[in-house]
């Protein structure tokens, strides 16, 4: 991170701000068989974790115009509270489900506020210096994922008195909320107390033929990512696993994320970005493999840390292309709309793997997510050998 005009402590609160982002689903993951237990509802309970990437989804492109136009922290304190109040709220509505999906949704605009605010300030921060801001962006994935692996740790530690106990976690964001008052700053932006646009058609100016193969690549990616962490602990239950269990597969994931994304830098520094999707991809595709046709615990361990190396490489690998394609005076919204492509991804993952599970179970879904990957990993391989 070469930039020295971005403090420690800026870069600190950003990083443990991602946090907020990775846990907002993850956290629920290894107790999503209680709560279907609970409720009754094995079809609906996965959508605890699906409905906050609808309500990203929907209302990020949004937030990001009130970020371009209002400034950035004012919107990401909200949205720090916000997760922290509807996130623990959990505990007394879960046990009923529609009242829980309901708060769920709500959740995840929080959440959109929380991420869109964190990515546009990236960008800002770093926007002379893009070696700086794609080993940043490296380091961000990392964070985020091994900080994930603590707090879904804790939280199924905590699961193991009461799985009610789990949304209490979400309260880790007031600690973080206090943190944007000590370190940031908003970015010097144009004028009017807003940012000005070059041009009043700023979804033209976003949306070019090179922005919609980004942001088609990313809904794939995380489509395909979201699976493992919705299907994998409904595939561990089969083999008699507890939520420890379905929790460490879940952190092996995210742990190798956080490894391949630390590497990430220096990858981009030698490599282009076709050769990276490609790669990530590729290795997407060989876990799912591992995990479709696992026969043991063991095996779907294995599949998970492979594709956890993928996973690592696909957010930052987008997020830099998209922040070095985009123009500053409109880069809230690019952002906006990145984070909608994430959430709405995610949230496709429960539409696509539904037709799936009744005829090939939840091992199917992961070999037909696989074969997605792959095909993703063929199309970027002839385009980074043509090029």
């Amino acid at each position: 991170m070469q930039n020295n005009n971005v403090s420690l402590g800026k870069r600190l609160t950003l990083l443990l701000c991602g946090v907020c982002t990775v846990a907002s689903g993850a956290l629920i993951a290894p107790i999503l068989p209680e709560i279907a237990n609970l409720t009754g509802s094995e079809k609906l309970a996965p959508y605890a974790m699906l409905l906050p990437n609808l309500a990203m989804m929907i209302f990020a492109p949004f937030i990001g115009q009130l970020l371009d136009k209002y400034g950035r922290l004012a919107f990401m304190r909200v949205g720090l509270l916000g997760y922290a109040l509807l996130g623990a709220s959990g505990y007394v509505m879960v046990d009923n489900i529609y009242y829980l999906l309901g708060l769920r949704f709500a959740f995840g605009i929080f959440t959109a506020l929380n991420m869109t605010a964190i990515s546009t300030l990236v960008a800002d921060y770093f926007k002379d210096d893009p070696q700086g801001r794609a080993q940043f962006s490296g380091y961000q994935g990392t964070f985020a994922s091994l900080s994930a692996v603590v707090v879904i740790q804790l939280g199924t530690f905590v699961a193991a008195y009461d799985f009610k106990n789990t949304f209490l976690m979400y309260f880790v964001a007031i600690f973080f909320l206090i943190l944007t008052y000590l370190f940031l700053t908003e970015p010097v932006r144009g004028v009017g107390n807003s940012i000005e646009l070059k041009d009043t058609n700023t979804k033209e100016k976003v949306l070019t033929k090179d922005v919609l193969l980004i942001l088609l690549t990313l809904g794939l990616g995380m489509a395909v990512y979201y699976a493992a962490m919705v299907y994998t602990p409904f595939v561990m239950s089969k083999f008699g696993a507890s939520a420890s269990s379905t929790g460490i597969a879940i952190n092996l994931l995210t742990a190798l994320s956080a490894l391949s994304a630390f590497f990430y830098g220096k990858l981009k520094a030698n490599k282009s970005f076709d050769f990276i999707y490609m790669t990530s991809f590729g290795l997407i595709f060989i876990g799912y493999a591992l995990m479709g046709m696992s026969t043991n615990i063991v095996t779907l361990f294995i599949g998970c840390a492979v594709s956890g190396l993928g996973v690592g490489l696909l957010m930052p690998n987008s997020a830099v292309r998209l922040m070095s394609t985009v123009s500053p005076s409109i880069m809230g919204t690019a952002m906006g709309i990145l984070i909608a492509t994430v959430f709405g991804g995610n949230f496709s993952a429960g539409l696509l793997a539904a037709p799936i599970i009744p005829s090939l179970g939840y091992e199917g879904v992961f070999i037909v997510f696989g074969v997605i990957a792959a095909l993703i990993a063929s199309f970027y391989g002839i385009k980074n050998v043509k090029s």
